[in-house]
């Protein structure tokens, strides 16, 4: 019975939970190739199983019968390795390898890391040393000037080149050409030599992108466009932005230098030991922690907040890359010319107003002086920032339990900071306090007396909550990379 029965049993189950096995790791159509592969095994079992009965029944001794089985089994487990091994059903000759992408990141200090968000694959038109052609094309630029018999628009000497732009750009090999695009009064553009066609992407001003159309292969890498600045008319280079641009690494680049210039403005401000106004015994730089610091301003940077809300998971990515890629370019000039519709200016976007009451509150910080122009240099703003989050809690007062409880939980802590950031304090905590978990919700139709936070605000927080998990939750930063930027898969030829 053990020979005729039990050990054909085995040898089939074998090939139905190797076949098994491979199906609840499949999907499609691979899952019934699995199926087809338990249905021959079923038949390879049988093939070797009946004869081996029937010689059994016609007298065969046993020790024979067991070498018999011994070598059926072999070939059913032989065949099953050879079924299942990588690239079978694929490529028989084909190994599959899967390198997932090893995270970076930036030190923070105080045990803080910061995770350089993903990019999209290089495009195969950059240059190997993309930050060399950078730093070139801004070398160009720098040296360019406007031939005013060339420009097309209204007025008078320079004036007439308000609107136009010089462009660096760059080829594979690294080879930098100079495209002027002249802007003529109907809005429309011009571009020199003319082999070079150039599109505007996106954006305006200093951070409009322009895309090289033909010939093909060809990256804008730095511009050089005139404003007015004191009734007169001058000019001036900085690289924009580009989908081509959201690179590794230029992101990283420029998550390094926000890094830099976060830990300089930290340490200074532990250096002189600036107090906290409304914790005794916590410095500044206990309240303004750097996590929270970058992920403001990354925040701040994200001029579509309609579209990060609504956005997949990967354009959202792209904000915060943007931003960082403008870091990592342009350095300490980046976003030298950016001012919103009400007046915040700089790095962090901060109000004049802001400015000049935070100085004189804080007048151990180093900040005496601080003007229009020290908002634009990024270690002072980003001083200013950490500060700024020590003085939203006047809106307290004397309620130290309240802060007590807030304090004692750094994720709604953060919240409120961002939140007042961006409307007020005291405004804000009034909801929590009023709407207890509902408070990030609208009211509705039956409101009332309900109190609520302005659109602008609860869209700032999906921002904030969202950046922040990106740059420093692992998960999150893996579940996000995965989409942007798959593990690449490798083929290899096997022998």
């Amino acid at each position: 019975m053990f020979l005729s029965v039990f050990l054909p049993a085995v040898i089939w189950m074998t090939a139905v939970s190797n076949g098994l096995a491979f199906a609840s790791a499949q999907s499609g159509w691979a899952l019934y190739a699995s199926f087809a592969a338990v249905i021959g095994f079923s038949a390879c079992s049988a093939f070797y199983a009946w004869p081996l009965t029937e010689l059994h029944r016609k007298g065969v001794g046993k020790s024979g019968l067991v070498i018999i089985y011994g070598m059926a089994l072999v070939g059913v487990s032989s065949q099953a390795i050879q079924l299942f091994r990588p690239g079978f059903l694929l490529d028989k000759d084909v190994a599959v390898t899967v390198a997932s992408r090893k995270p970076v990141t930036v030190d923070l200090d105080r045990g803080i890391k910061m995770y350089v968000p993903p990019s999209p694959p290089r495009s195969p038109d950059l240059p190997s040393d993309l930050l060399g052609a950078i730093a070139r094309g801004k070398r160009m630029m720098g040296k360019a000037s406007f031939d005013q018999d060339k420009c097309l628009g209204e007025g008078e000497g320079f004036r007439k080149c308000l609107g136009s732009y010089l462009l660096a750009a760059v080829d594979k090999g690294g080879t930098l050409q100079k495209v002027d695009v002249m802007r003529k009064p109907d809005g429309t553009f011009v571009s020199t030599p003319p082999s070079f066609s150039v599109d505007r992407e996106s954006g305006e001003g200093f951070n409009t992108a322009f895309r090289v159309s033909s010939p093909p292969g060809w990256t804008v890498v730095a511009l050089r466009r005139p404003y007015t600045k004191d009734g007169n008319v001058v000019a001036d280079t900085y690289v924009p932005y580009s989908s081509a641009l959201n690179t590794d690494e230029l992101v990283t680049e420029g998550a390094r230098y926000l890094g830099l210039m976060l830990t300089s403005a930290s340490r200074e401000l532990e250096a002189r030991q600036v107090e906290s106004k409304f914790i005794p015994g916590k410095l500044v730089t206990d309240i303004g922690t750097n996590d929270h610091v970058a992920a403001l301003v990354m925040t701040e940077w994200v001029r579509d907040p309609e579209a990060f809300v609504t956005g997949t998971a990967a354009e959202r990515a792209e904000f915060v890359a943007r931003t960082l890629a403008m870091f990592g370019a342009n350095r300490g000039r980046a976003f030298r010319f950016s001012q919103s519709a009400v007046g915040a200016s700089g790095i962090a976007q901060v109000m004049p107003a802001t400015a000049s009451g935070i100085v004189d509150q804080y007048d151990d910080a180093g900040l005496a002086g601080f003007n229009d122009f020290d908002r634009s240099d990024h270690q002072q703003a980003l001083k200013l920032s950490i500060i700024h989050a020590d003085a939203e809690l006047w809106t307290f007062g004397q309620n130290k339990a309240r802060l007590g409880e807030l304090i004692a939980n750094p994720p709604a802590f953060r919240l409120v900071l961002a939140s007042g950031y961006n409307c007020n304090a005291e405004f804000v905590d009034g909801v929590i306090q009023s709407r207890g978990d509902d408070w990030r919700k609208p009211c509705g139709k039956e409101a009332g007396a309900c109190s609520d936070l302005p659109l602008e605000t609860r869209n700032y927080l999906v921002k904030y909550e969202e950046i922040y998990g990106l740059l420093f939750d692992r998960a999150t930063h893996d579940r996000v990379a995965a989409i942007v930027s798959p593990p690449v898969v490798a083929e290899t030829k096997t022998e």
